[in-house]
């Protein structure tokens, strides 16, 4: 595993936690790279 990957990795800690959960539960990816539709969310700041 590369360094760039274990940030990457790491990074998505610093997401909320309902982020996290749906980040998580999503379907595999069965062959190459699957379209991610997350909701959007509406900004808080």
């Amino acid at each position: 595993m590369t360094r760039a990957r274990i940030t990457q990795i790491m990074k998505l800690l610093n997401l909320a936690p309902d982020i996290q959960e749906e980040i998580l539960f999503l379907p595999r990816t069965v062959k190459g790279r699957d379209p991610t539709c997350l909701p959007r969310r509406a900004s808080k700041a």
